[in-house]
């Protein structure tokens, strides 16, 4: 839940207080003096038994959440701890020794290998394999635009459900379409379903990504651990089209770097 703060116009307090996604924004003081809005750095308290509490109760020295309230309208006003003054480098350290947030950067270099090799071979995979170059152009298309609704859906569903089984759920899905795709009898039409369903999987990993990375370690160094992530995406958009032509060159075939995706898919479950 965001922590927002506001000033008083009558007697210059400044409340930090708590304001759901559906909450309107108080509008007075308890002086009767008018409240205005500041701009701030965010921050939120995270509320409820899911999976944050669970998983994520731990949290890194570099943030603070404040104590659940009893209730009432004492449970929007409530005061937070400021975040101590780490460096950058102890936030780095603190973030790889963090078991965390080590899976979020394999999980991402498995999914910059996926997409690579899948944008880079599939064409070349499906004229090698007999049908029409169009059939090529059509599949990156579709995955273009199933990317759209899938990546939407992902962020939306990550403010309800729990991010990491969200990210299990779409490399295990991956894992499986790209099996189906294996062992499915090659033509137009399956060739046009597997790009629609690797669409809505393509980019469905950044937004759950950054949000757990988000919840983890808070918004100070969040823009750096991402980047160190997606860094590992690039690495994995490298080996996943340099292994695809290289493997092809050896073996005359895509099977090894077909199984080579699935394989990855199953062991970031």
């Amino acid at each position: 839940m965001p922590i927002y703060e506001f000033e008083c116009s009558k007697c210059d307090d400044i409340q930090e207080i708590l304001l759901g996604i559906n909450e309107k924004a108080p509008k007075k003081c308890e002086c009767g003096g008018k409240l205005k809005k500041l701009i701030s750095l965010s921050s939120f308290q995270l509320k409820g038994d899911g999976w944050y509490s669970t998983d994520y109760s731990k949290k890194p020295k570099s943030t603070s959440m404040p104590e659940p309230s009893t209730g009432g309208q004492d449970a929007t006003k409530q005061s937070i701890e400021k975040p101590n003054d780490q460096n950058t480098l102890s936030a780095l350290k603190e973030a790889f020794q963090n078991k965390s947030y080590v899976l979020l950067v394999s999980g991402f270099f498995v999914c910059g290998f996926h997409v690579q090799f899948i944008q880079t071979h599939l064409p070349a995979y499906i004229t090698d394999e007999g049908l029409a170059p169009i059939i090529g152009a059509w599949s990156l298309a579709l995955i273009g635009l199933f990317n759209i609704g899938g990546s939407f859906f992902s962020g939306w569903s990550g403010q309800i459900y729990s991010k990491p089984k969200l990210l299990a759920a779409i490399y295990a899905s991956r894992a499986a379409v790209i099996a189906l795709f294996i062992f499915t009898p090659l033509s137009g039409t399956s060739v046009l379903v597997f790009s629609a369903a690797m669409g809505i999987l393509w980019l469905s990993t950044v937004p759950l990504t950054s949000g757990i990375i988000s919840v983890i370690f808070g918004s100070k160094y969040m823009s750096m651990l991402y980047g160190f992530t997606f860094l590992s995406h690039q690495v994995g958009s490298f080996m996943g089209s340099w292994f695809g032509g290289r493997l092809y060159d050896l073996y005359g075939s895509y099977d090894v770097m077909w199984w080579a995706c699935v394989f990855l898919s199953l062991i970031h479950i």
